[in-house]
């Protein structure tokens, strides 16, 4: 995997300084930093592989049909659309349990489904966890204990009302353009 170190002075840059035209926008969504946030890590019912049951269906649908915009901003003056990273993971996170559950899916490309475990891996890397996990996982209790320790997170839910606020804005401007 080839990587380049971020210039500093790209980072830092006010949204004004981006046209959002060509290469001209930041590298990261224009909010405030994100907190960071601990989440408890456990087994759960929800998001189940099962090829019946329709509620987990659902839930793995939720994860980006649900999401204002399908998980994509608009932004700078021309409203650009973008993708967002986090939805782009979520949604590869669907697709690969419909290549499991559904194979018989049509939507289920070879190639889609390989560029999801790609970009999901490459993902992975990216953001470098390194919380330490201890013990042999293949001990643990899935039934009734956790999966690990408390993992350190960015406070994702900023994200969603971002892309909430976002879409609200779209369709506003959009209304009184079109």
């Amino acid at each position: 995997m080839n990587y380049h170190r971020i210039p500093s002075a790209h980072l830092v840059l006010a949204e004004r300084s981006y046209s959002y035209t060509g290469e001209t926008y930041p590298l990261f969504l224009p909010i405030p930093p994100l907190a960071p946030v601990a989440i408890s890590l456990h087994e759960s019912v929800r998001f189940a592989l099962n090829s019946s049951d329709a509620v987990a269906d659902g839930e793995w649908d939720s994860l980006s049909n649900d999401l204002p915009g399908l998980g994509r901003m608009r932004l700078g003056p021309e409203r650009r659309v973008f993708a967002i990273s986090m939805f782009h993971q979520l949604h590869c996170l669907r697709e690969l349990q419909r290549s499991i559950v559904h194979r018989e899916d049509t939507r289920n490309s070879y190639h889609h489904v390989q560029h999801c475990l790609n970009y999901l891996r490459q993902s992975l890397l990216c953001t470098a966890a390194d919380t330490i996990e201890p013990g042999d996982p293949m001990l643990s209790d899935f039934e009734t204990g956790g999966v690990g320790p408390d993992l350190g997170c960015q406070d994702w839910e900023k994200v969603f009302d971002a892309i909430v606020e976002n879409k609200k804005e779209f369709d506003e401007w959009n209304s009184r353009w079109n």
